[in-house]
């Protein structure tokens, strides 16, 4: 990128990050879910391609609540994925802690649909 957007001046002395802040935190607290299942169900979770991106791509007719996430199942040629999208999920939660329940909620429902399992299982929040 260039032009005075990017470049270092009076309220961006050292240019723009090229990540933001935001969204480098909500990768981390998407990784420590990841980790706190991983202790619960083990392996089965690498089975399972993660990412995140900021919002769904939805119609324009668009009539339902925005979702959270996405799920693929495994395909004999890919391994099943879960996508979260982070602005929707942002803007649902009222702080950090409650974020990362967020995130947690929302990635043992869809882990629960693909494997077709009970969440508790998955996370029982003991």
């Amino acid at each position: 990128m260039r032009g005075p957007l990017s470049l270092p001046g009076p309220f961006t002395p050292d240019g723009v990050p090229g990540i933001p802040p935001a969204a480098a935190d909500f990768d981390s607290i998407v990784l420590g879910v990841i980790d706190r299942i991983r202790a619960r169900v083990g392996d089965r979770i690498d089975a399972v391609e993660f990412a995140v991106e900021d919002h769904p791509l939805l119609p324009d007719d668009w009539r339902r609540p925005v979702p959270y996430a996405s799920s693929m199942p495994d395909r004999a040629d890919e391994r099943a994925r879960i996508v979260v999208f982070r602005r929707p999920v942002l803007t649902h939660s009222s702080g950090e802690a409650d974020l990362a329940t967020l995130v947690l909620d929302t990635i043992v429902g869809e882990l629960a649909e693909l494997w077709e399992a009970d969440p508790d299982d998955i996370d029982p929040r003991a």
